[in-house]
This record gives C-alpha cells, structure tokens and sequence, in this order.
C-alpha cells in the first residue's frame, strides 16, 4: 500500500502530510528493540519528526516526546510527497478511485 501513497498524493495535490504509525526501534529482523509512536511531518519547506517510546513493564506508558530533525528520519518519508504538480493518468486516477475513492476499499476522508 505504500507504494501508491506518492500517487495518492499527486492525485490529491497535496502540499504536506503527516503519517503516524507505531514501529519498533531497533533492528529490524528481530524485533527485539523498543516500540515507539512516531509522527513524521513533511511538505515542501520543512520535514520533520516526534516521537515517544512504549514502555510496555510494569505498566503502558509514554517516554516524553523526543524531537527528530530531517537527518534522523528514513529518507522514504521524503519520497511520498511528490516534488511539484504533475498529472495522474486515467487508468491511475481509476485505481486510486478504486482504493480511495467514496466507496473504494480505504476511502480517504478529510478530517473536520
């Protein structure tokens, strides 16, 4: 799925975006690192990243929010926001339209 966000984005002709997801820390192949809630925020002028480790013993909670700058987020991030307008060709706005759309599998909405 998230190789069709930077289409989705220049469907959308979005200028910025901010993705939130929990990941874990650490190395990959294992899973043995910290898991953390990360917010990672990019547009044409400014990226940029919070964060806050899960504690999970002897109870959940938040470590207090750690601030990332641009060089310490993966550069993919970066690669999801399209770098100025281009078009999206019909078969792609019908995929999109398809998956995103008012009755598509993930229809996207505006938060109000």
């Amino acid at each position: 799925m998230l190789t069709l966000v930077p289409l989705f984005m220049r469907w959308k002709t979005a200028t910025g975006f901010v993705l939130t997801v929990e990941t874990w820390l650490g190395p990959e192949r294992t899973r043995s690192g910290e898991e953390a809630v990360l917010a990672v925020g990019v547009s044409r002028t400014e990226r940029f990243g919070a964060m806050h480790r899960i504690q999970r013993v002897p109870y959940v909670r938040f470590d207090p929010v750690e601030w990332l700058s641009a060089d310490q987020l993966d550069d993919t991030f970066f690669t999801l926001l399209p770098p100025g307008l281009s078009t999206v060709s019909a078969a792609e706005a019908a995929e999109l339209a398809a998956i995103f759309g008012e009755y598509g599998e993930l229809p996207a909405r505006r938060l109000s």
